[in-house]
């Protein structure tokens, strides 16, 4: 995730992207595995108009959003107590879509400045 942050330019962004993919695709648990799939989607909304017009790929999001839920979910149930992980998984299912504002753009600006509060 850092490495996505390593750039005042935001250079780096876009191959931080690429390695969270990694990370998510892996089907190793992390317990920042739900911020690991916000961060990536900050990144990759930003490949699209923030219009309120614009495209918004909730199901591409989603799709990574469920490969991260499943890797929880088989963790919890190799390790039932583990609440961490439990609540991780509530975390990450209940983070909103990206939605359209009116007139004036989509929830994707508000998720980028909260994951990128240096692009301010």
């Amino acid at each position: 995730m850092e490495f996505a942050h390593s750039s005042d330019e935001n250079a780096y962004f876009l191959p931080g992207a690429a390695l969270l993919e990694e990370v998510m695709l892996s089907g190793q648990y992390s317990p920042y595995l739900d911020e690991v799939w916000a961060t990536w989607r900050a990144i990759m909304s930003t490949l699209f108009p923030m219009s309120n017009f614009g495209y918004i790929p909730n199901i591409f999001y989603n799709k990574m959003r469920l490969v991260c839920a499943n890797t929880i979910l088989k963790h919890i149930q190799a390790n039932p107590n583990d609440i961490q992980a439990q609540a991780i998984f509530i975390n990450l299912v209940n983070r909103d879509n990206i939605v359209r504002h009116g007139l004036i753009g989509n929830s994707g600006v508000v998720e980028q400045m909260t994951m990128f509060p240096e692009w301010q």
